[in-house]
């Protein structure tokens, strides 16, 4: 996912979009499109809500719209670490420094729902554990860029360096979540 271009998301859209349309042109933003950085083929819709304890989240028109693809479809609830968010916004350092610390502190765990083609239990996940989710998604993808790839691999392309590498019982385990 390519960097934010000016720091943080321009929500003036989405505000007026809101405002004009209401009930009479009704709008979903769609968080996330994974795909396949080989091919550009997507593998996966997402919908991405900060976890407050939520049991659900309004998804019906992803949800038709991964049908429709033949792709899957999720709902990622995340909790953040809030002291290592404000640390970073705060601190007067580069904003190269300023978007590694929001990269690598500020999730403390993940809280992932297969919605489509259908429903899932939650999973609870660590930041690390979403990453093996994300290679797994790849690897079982119909494009078949990676099937042959080995975790050797994806975690010299994925993990920055200081990080531990994604361990293969957690690709495999995220197998189930695939479906």
């Amino acid at each position: 996912m390519k960097e934010e271009r000016y720091g943080e998301r321009d929500l003036c859209f989405s505000g007026w979009h809101r405002y004009q349309t209401n009930r009479f042109f009704p709008m979903r933003d769609l968080d996330c499109i994974e795909y396949c950085f080989r091919c550009d083929k997507p593998l996966a819709l997402i919908e991405v809500a900060r976890d407050v304890g939520q049991d659900k989240k309004w998804i019906e028109p992803m949800r038709k719209l991964a049908k429709m693809a033949g792709l899957p479809a999720y709902v990622v609830f995340y909790q953040g670490n809030s002291t290592a968010i404000r640390a970073a916004m705060r601190l007067c350092v580069t904003s190269i420094t300023k978007r590694a610390l929001l990269k690598f502190a500020c999730i403390d765990s993940l809280r992932i729902r297969r919605v489509s083609p259908c429903y899932s239990e939650d999973i609870t996940l660590t930041p690390m554990q979403y990453q093996a989710f994300l290679i797994a998604l790849r690897v079982k993808s119909k494009c078949g860029c990676y099937r042959n790839a080995s975790l050797a691999e994806w975690n010299k392309w994925w993990i920055p360096d200081g990080h531990a590498d994604v361990a293969q019982e957690d690709v495999e385990r995220m197998w189930d979540l695939l479906g």
